[in-house]
C-alpha cells in the first residue's frame, strides 16, 4: 500500500470551459503533458466519453507515477507553488479526501493491482460550464470570460493567440495570456444533465461549478434544479465560485437543498482596487451582495461562505484593508483562501514586479492587521494569512528590481481607465 503524492487522479476530473477533460484544474496544459488520446487530441466532452477519459493511457501513467512517489511533470504547478510555501490544489485534495471520499485508499490500492484502472466513476467533478461572464478581471483570460477580449484586446493589441493558455511577450519581457475573444457553449450544446446521466454518473459526492460566472449561466441553473428535483443534491457537497456581482433567485433557492454548499466569493480588495482588478465590478454592489449571501448562510446551515482572495500587485498594498473589512463582519462565518500571482503569465499583475520596499511595507501592514483582528478570525484564517506572510518573505528574498516594471504596468492600467486617478489609488508605488 502506497500513499500517492496526490489522490485527485483516482477521484476527480476537471472539465474546462471549452469541454476539454483535464486531470484537474491545475494540471499542465501542453502537447507534451496534457490529457491526450492515442491520436494526440485532447479528451473533450464533444468527442469523447467520460469513461474513455477516466481510464486513458495518460491518466493511468500519471496514477502510476504518483503512486510511486514521482513528481509527474503534469503536476508541476503544484510542486512549484509548494516550493514557495503557497497553497496548492494538491494540498486541498489531500485535506478533502477524508470528508468526500473516505475509502479512496482502497480504490487506489485496487487500481494498482489492475494496471491503475479505476473501476468506478469519479466522485468529484470540477465543471467549468462555458465562459460567459459579466466581468473582465485583469488576471483572467478569454477562455474564462466572454467580456475579457472586449476590454483588453485594445490594451494588448498584439496579444492574439490561437493556442489555449499560450502566452506571448510584450516589449518589456512580460507575458500575457491571449485576449482573443472566445465563446464556449458546450453546456448548452450537450447539457450537463445529458452528459452525466448518459454515463450513468449518479454517485457524485463533490461538485465544483465555475465558469465564466456560474450564477448567470442558465444551463447551470437547470442542472442544479435537476439535482434538487431528483434528490441527488442531498448527498452532494456543492462548491460554487462567484464574482458576487449578481444574485440570481433561482441559484439562491437551489443551493439551499444540497447536503453542503460552499459559496466561494472572489473578493480581492475593498473599494477602488477591486473595481480596477475585477473590471467593471462595483464595490458597492459586491458589498450589498455579500450581506445577502451572509444572511442566506445564516438562515440555512448547509450554506458556508468562503472568500477567494487573488493577490496581485494591485491588491497587495491594500490587503490589510480587506482583513479589517472581514474582521468587522466576523459574525458571518467564513473561510479564506489566498492565491498569489507570482507567475510571469500574469506579467503586469505579478508580485514579481513589486519593489522590495513595497513588499516589506505591505507585509508589515498585513501582519499588523492580523494581530489587531486576531480574535475575530478562526485558526484556519490565521494560518492562511500567516502562510501568505511567509510567502512574502520568499518573494522579498528573490525580488531584485526597481520601479520600472511596476510603473510600466500602472501606465497601461491608467491608459485603460482614463477616468481613474491611478496614483491616488496606488500611492505606495509613487511615494
Amino acid at each position: 500500500m502506497n500513499k500517492p503524492l496526490c489522490t485527485f487522479p483516482w477521484a476527480h476530473l476537471d472539465i474546462e470551459t471549452n469541454g476539454d477533460i483535464k486531470y484537474c484544474c491545475a494540471s499542465v496544459y501542453s502537447d507534451e503533458h496534457s490529457h491526450l488520446d492515442e491520436h494526440g487530441n485532447h479528451y473533450n466532452v464533444n468527442t469523447h466519453s467520460i469513461d474513455q477519459a477516466w481510464n486513458s493511457d495518460r491518466i493511468r501513467k500519471l496514477r502510476e507515477d504518483l503512486y510511486n512517489g514521482i513528481q509527474a511533470p503534469e503536476c508541476q504547478v503544484c510542486w512549484e507553488q509548494e516550493a514557495k510555501d503557497q497553497w496548492s490544489v494538491r494540498k486541498a485534495a489531500d485535506q478533502a479526501k477524508n470528508d468526500n471520499y473516505p475509502n479512496i485508499q482502497t480504490v487506489i490500492d485496487r487500481s494498482a493491482e489492475n494496471g491503475f484502472v479505476v473501476d468506478e466513476f469519479p466522485k468529484y467533478y470540477q465543471i467549468q460550464t462555458g465562459n460567459m461572464c459579466n466581468l473582465a478581471c485583469k488576471m483572467c483570460h478569454s477562455d474564462y470570460s466572454t467580456t475579457y477580449g472586449e476590454f483588453y484586446q485594445d490594451l494588448y493589441p498584439d496579444n492574439v493567440n490561437q493556442n489555449k493558455y499560450n502566452s506571448i511577450n510584450d516589449n518589456k519581457g512580460n507575458t500575457h495570456r491571449s485576449a482573443e475573444p472566445a465563446r464556449y457553449t458546450w453546456p448548452k450544446d450537450i447539457g450537463l444533465k445529458t452528459l452525466l446521466e448518459g454515463e450513468k454518473i449518479t454517485d457524485i459526492k463533490r461538485l465544483f461549478l465555475s465558469g465564466g460566472e456560474p450564477t448567470i449561466i442558465l444551463e447551470n441553473l437547470d442542472f442544479l434544479e435537476h439535482l434538487v428535483n431528483t434528490e441527488q443534491s442531498k448527498k452532494i457537497h456543492l462548491i460554487v465560485i462567484t464574482n458576487s456581482m449578481k444574485i440570481n433567485p433561482r441559484f439562491a433557492e437551489a443551493i439551499k437543498h444540497f447536503n453542503r454548499t460552499t459559496l466561494t466569493l472572489s473578493i480581492d480588495a475593498v473599494g477602488d482596487p477591486i473595481e480596477i482588478q475585477r473590471y467593471p465590478s462595483s464595490w458597492e454592489r459586491i458589498d450589498k451582495n455579500i450581506i445577502q449571501y451572509a444572511d442566506l448562510a445564516k438562515q440555512h446551515h448547509n450554506i458556508h461562505l468562503a472568500f477567494n482572495v487573488v493577490v496581485s500587485c494591485l491588491t497587495l498594498p491594500n490587503l490589510d484593508e480587506l482583513l479589517f473589512y472581514l474582521a468587522k463582519n466576523r459574525k458571518r462565518k467564513y473561510d479564506i483562501s489566498i492565491t498569489s500571482l507570482f507567475s510571469l503569465v500574469h506579467g503586469d499583475l505579478s508580485l514579481d514586479i513589486v519593489p522590495v520596499s513595497v513588499l516589506e511595507k505591505s507585509k508589515q501592514r498585513i501582519r499588523r492587521a492580523l494581530e489587531i483582528n486576531r480574535r475575530s478570525f478562526n485558526q484556519a484564517i490565521i494560518d492562511t494569512v500567516e502562510n501568505f506572510i511567509t510567502s512574502l518573505d520568499y518573494q522579498i528574498e528573490r525580488n531584485d528590481n526597481d520601479y520600472t516594471d511596476i510603473h510600466f504596468a500602472l501606465d497601461k492600467i491608467q491608459e485603460h481607465h482614463p477616468d481613474r486617478d491611478i496614483k491616488s489609488i496606488f500611492p505606495v508605488y509613487f511615494s
